[in-house]
């Protein structure tokens, strides 16, 4: 899972308002490549975008955890480059 728009300036400059509660979004298995591989670009789109962020990798499952402990469920953290159709996540942000 991921979380957009986390912080102000990001919404600022996608132009948005900094949403109340966070905006997630999935980022599965099937939309993964690994280290090297080429970026595809889907051809119903010209407008590729990426960016770098930083990945907290959960190691165990965890529902309700509270703040205090919410970092031992963190096995670690890496960076990703992220790339989004950006005309197709401003129709379904």
């Amino acid at each position: 899972m991921c979380v957009g728009l986390n912080y102000r300036d990001h919404s600022a400059e996608s132009g948005l308002e900094q949403p109340t509660f966070p905006t997630l979004f999935g980022r599965f298995n099937s939309s993964l490549i690994g280290h090297g591989a080429s970026i595809i670009r889907p051809q119903v789109s010209n407008q590729l975008d990426y960016e770098g962020e930083l990945v907290a990798i959960i190691g165990t499952e965890a529902s309700k955890v509270s703040e205090a402990d919410a970092l031992n469920y963190v096995a670690g953290y890496s960076i990703f480059n992220d790339a989004s159709i950006r005309d197709y996540q401003v129709k379904s942000p």
